[in-house]
């Protein structure tokens, strides 16, 4: 697994947004603990460990479902930074092959 260090050098920066510096790594598991993410981290932290990502929900719908969603907020003049940016994620990890995989093989994609 990446480190911190690395994960946060990847994250591309936007003017207006604040960034938590949450990774995962144990820390960030830690952090996650605490919050209501917690189940859905520890169903997905053995993905995260071994690399594999069996699909429950295919990355190439979480893009579509990302765009309609990306479209329908332009249609009515809201801008979503966080959404264009798992979008462009997505569509990233899309583009390396990663679209039959699990939508969490994104994370395989941003850390390496």
């Amino acid at each position: 697994m990446a480190g911190a260090e690395e994960v946060v050098a990847g994250i591309e920066r936007r003017d207006g947004v604040e960034y938590s510096g949450l990774v995962l790594n144990e820390e960030g598991y830690r952090r996650l603990a605490a919050t209501p993410l917690d189940a859905q981290a520890e169903r997905r932290r053995p993905a995260v460990d071994s690399g594999e990502y069996p699909p429950r929900f295919r990355l190439s719908l979480g893009r579509k479902d990302a765009e309609l969603v990306q479209a329908a907020a332009a249609e009515a003049g809201l801008e979503l930074p966080a959404l264009e940016a798992a979008r462009a994620h997505l569509a990233a990890a899309e583009a390396a092959g990663l679209g039959d995989e699990d939508y969490s093989a994104v994370l395989k994609h941003i850390v390496g």
